[in-house]
């Protein structure tokens, strides 16, 4: 019976460790980010440091950090619930589990889908409009507490 329990607990703490295997310092994160932007072509001039803002603000660095949003599930980096990440072209297989690099290329892909939309060129503050999208799926004009937070880390960043 020990042996059991024991085996469960061991179990669970492995689980657990997976689930949170790693916090990508804002250095890792930045190469990844300018990395994965030069790889993938940048038609839309996307900030290195937006990305990894977005990530700091989503997961604290955390490359597989799940959690419960309402009663759907997130994860990841970008916090991801898996119809938008799949809407962003990953696929349904990946999600949960994608490499950090794989993550970093879904999540750019949907920012170019935003900046595609012609709405956002009308925008007033590119970055709100993107920051809204993301977060709720409609680009707005409109600052949230979700912008807000994002703009402070992208401040801090740039006295790093």
């Amino acid at each position: 019976m020990r042996t059991n329990t024991f085996a469960a607990c061991a179990a669970a703490v492995l689980a657990l460790s997976e689930c949170y295997a790693k916090q990508l310092s804002v250095t890792d994160l930045r190469v990844l980010s300018a990395g994965t932007l030069v790889t993938m072509g940048n038609p839309y001039d996307i900030s290195p440091d937006v990305v990894v803002a977005f990530a700091l603000k989503e997961s604290s660095g955390f490359n597989k950090a799940p959690y419960q949003d309402g009663k759907s599930k997130a994860w990841g980096l970008f916090g991801y619930h898996e119809a938008r990440w799949c809407d962003h072209g990953g696929t349904k297989a990946e999600w949960g589990r994608a490499s950090e690099a794989r993550q970093f290329q879904v999540f750019i892909n949907g920012l170019n889908k935003y900046l595609r939309n012609a709405d956002v060129h009308h925008a007033k503050n590119r970055l709100t409009w993107i920051a809204t999208a993301h977060n709720s799926g409609t680009g707005s004009d409109v600052p949230t507490e979700y912008v807000k937070q994002l703009t402070d880390i992208l401040q801090q960043l740039g006295k790093e």
